[in-house]
């Protein structure tokens, strides 16, 4: 670690004696801004760090959502989930290209975070597929390994909301009414007498799954049910299929992230006014300053949900990584106090 901090803080020098985030390049022509899944801004050739940074976005986001949510760590799953809503926002991709370029910290410390963070997602499919109780489970369902694998992910959130003592078994006590009628059962006896294949009075994790699969017509919806009704506060469901987010913002790292978010939404309204960053065209952003383009992907993507909750599971976990965030918010922050400055000035005049 402490190389790594000193390989940061020596690359932190080359890139401002380099580099500045201020100087300007010739405008990009642009696409415009359509539902592909990975879109391209540049029309001619990209530059060396570009193409890299488009390389490893390209790998990045190329999981499927059961792949991803194989993956044990909620933060982990959200920073996945998040790469591929920040691939569909030309806004955003055009600011990390721009950061890549210009930022050599936070290149040298993404391209580390990111063989990481794809070494973890190819053990866990890995592990996951090997499995017992995923073999068990595989054999009782007529799902696709790949749809299989987010129900078992979602599966085994619902059942550990059920079970209150974490004993790793399900209780007769902890059945609730609620639940059974999930399963289509009116009474305890009836539904542990079906589901129980061994007689001890106890579901572990592969009767719990089975018997989702069998006796209702849809697990996922289930699922969600389930969770829904046992739900106390440490888990929220997001529309995607591979995410059961921990959502934990107590720490100070997180509280300092979400006093960022809110300056970033009061720079937009500085700058842009009232309409946001959708009333400026995507072509108009990449005419602009090389800050004006971080900052405008700022503001887009603090508008997503998932980006928002990616890049705080970046900034909470990854020192290197708060490190270069940390460098990019302290440019942005003057180079606004700059801004307000000639504004007041000029209002005087």
């Amino acid at each position: 670690m402490q190389s790594l901090l000193l390989l940061l803080l020596a690359s932190t020098t080359l890139a401002f004696r380099t580099h500045t985030l201020h100087q300007h390049i010739p405008a990009r022509p642009s696409l415009p801004n359509t539902t592909a899944p990975r879109p391209r801004i540049s029309l001619f050739a990209m530059s060396e760090r570009e193409s890299q940074f488009r390389g490893l976005m390209d790998d990045l986001t190329k999981y499927s959502p059961s792949e991803i949510s194989t993956i044990r760590s909620a933060r982990n799953r959200a920073i996945f989930s998040g790469a591929k809503a920040a691939a569909n926002n030309p806004r955003v991709v055009d600011a990390f290209i721009v950061l890549y370029e210009d930022l050599s910290p936070l290149r040298i410390a993404g391209n580390m975070i990111f063989n990481y963070l794809t070494a973890r997602i190819t053990k866990s499919i890995e592990q996951f597929d090997s499995e017992n109780s995923v073999q068990i489970i595989r054999d009782s369902s007529d799902e696709t390994d790949d749809t299989l694998r987010g129900t078992i992910r979602l599966g085994k959130a619902a059942f550990e909301a059920i079970d209150k003592d974490r004993s790793g078994s399900i209780t007769r006590d902890e059945l609730s009414d609620e639940i059974l009628k999930v399963f289509g059962f009116d009474s305890v006896n009836s539904f542990m007498s079906t589901v129980d294949t061994d007689n001890n009075n106890e579901l572990n994790f592969e009767e719990f799954m089975i018997a989702l699969i069998k006796t209702t017509e849809g697990a996922h919806e289930s699922i969600n049910e389930i969770i829904a009704m046992n739900n106390d506060g440490a888990f929220v469901m997001t529309d995607d299929e591979s995410s059961v987010v921990v959502v934990e913002k107590s720490s100070k790292y997180s509280i300092r992230y979400d006093n960022m978010l809110k300056s970033v939404s009061q720079w937009e309204g500085d700058i842009i006014g009232v309409g946001g960053v959708e009333t400026v065209t995507l072509e108009d952003v990449t005419k602009l300053g090389r800050t004006e383009r971080i900052l405008y992907g700022c503001f887009s993507g603090a508008k997503d949900p998932q980006v928002v909750e990616a890049l705080r599971s970046v900034y909470v976990d990854f020192t290197a990584l708060r490190m270069a965030g940390d460098i990019i918010f302290k440019l942005l922050t003057k180079y606004m106090n700059s801004k307000t400055k000639k504004a007041k000035a000029n209002t005087k005049q």
